[in-house]
């Protein structure tokens, strides 16, 4: 009787232990990606790193080539710590991000401060072709060239989304701080 009821108290043990085992690590495998300022790779390898399209960047200075002038290949969700004190710097010299032509991308944008960065003719520091850009919470200062967001399409009934919330543009000496491109092609909401 006693070694019996052993047995069962030990499987039951083995159960729990295999249970608790198999949720941590489906936990830690659903989990956005954490990366620093000082993280190999940057904001770059951040980006291939997710495997949920979420990544966590902490309080610093992010800048350099891998964390700017970043061309998406899946939707994303960049989500600063702060953003008083997470802050993407392109230098006077890089973009930010590209969302390609043609490939309907989504990028979500959450406490951060984009500073100094700089698009050539026809381009943004953030460029939207043809996918979605989502703003919140985000400070841009600084920002030179052609525009600090280019919203734009590419053709046919492919369309632009760009929707801006409780977000600052200051001191930006671009041409355009936000360039919408395309006729009653893009849409486009501030809130």
């Amino acid at each position: 009787m006693i070694i019996r009821k052993l047995k069962k108290n030990t499987f039951t043990m083995l159960l729990l232990i295999t249970i608790v085992i198999f949720s941590v690590t489906m936990i830690s495998s659903v989990s956005a990606t954490d990366i620093t300022n000082s993280t190999d790779g940057g904001i770059k390898q951040g980006i291939i790193d997710s495997d949920d399209g979420i990544l966590h960047l902490s309080d610093g200075i992010y800048s350099g080539e891998n964390n700017t002038n970043i061309t998406l290949d899946k939707n994303m969700t960049i989500i600063g710590h702060s953003k008083e004190n997470t802050i993407i710097d392109g230098q006077g010299v890089n973009k930010f991000f590209n969302i390609p032509t043609g490939t309907g991308y989504s990028l979500t944008l959450i406490n951060l401060t984009l500073i100094n960065g700089f698009s050539a003719s026809n381009n943004g520091t953030i460029s939207n072709n043809g996918g979605t850009i989502n703003i919140e919470n985000c400070v841009f200062n600084n920002n030179s060239g052609y525009s600090v967001i280019l919203n734009g399409y590419v053709s046919g009934s492919q369309k632009s989304f760009l929707t801006i919330k409780n977000s600052n543009f200051n001191g930006n000496p671009a041409t355009n701080v936000i360039y919408n491109r395309g006729f009653n092609a893009t849409e486009k909401k501030y809130c």
